[in-house]
């Protein structure tokens, strides 16, 4: 039997940006320094084969316009919080630690233009919710 190589591995060369969460639930903001996916290829790779990553990175996901999105962690060995905004950059919906190499497809149903991927807890650890502000320089 042959075996494909496999020929993938972490996409580490996307640009970066900084987000900062404005918190209803706290003043001090939350500063996260993220990789920027934005074509559909980057989309598809995401955060796959990722063995860790520092609580203070993560991924955004930058669509053209709001529409409903799904995301599922085939070829993703970290849990992930999943955080979804709106095209004013508002939270409108939370999914946490995403289970690593789960094929089930996650989506909370609600329009999105962003989504920020961080670590599994991230959210809860820093009292992420919906109705919080996110901002970063395009």
């Amino acid at each position: 039997m042959i075996q494909e190589k496999r020929t993938h591995g972490p996409q580490l060369d996307l640009p970066r940006t900084s987000v900062t969460f404005t918190r209803q639930s706290n003043p001090r903001p939350v500063v996260i320094t993220v990789q920027k996916a934005i074509t559909p290829i980057q989309h598809q790779i995401g955060l796959m084969w990722r063995k860790s990553m520092p609580e203070d990175e993560g991924m955004i996901f930058i669509y053209k316009q709001e529409q409903q999105v799904g995301f599922w962690m085939a070829n993703t060995l970290i849990p992930l919080d999943m955080i979804f905004l709106d095209k004013n950059r508002t939270v409108v919906a939370v999914i946490k630690n995403a289970k690593p190499l789960d094929e089930t497809t996650l989506s909370p149903g609600k329009l999105s233009m962003y989504v920020v991927e961080v670590n599994g807890g991230f959210a809860s650890r820093h009292g992420l919710q919906v109705g919080d502000k996110a901002k970063w320089e395009d």
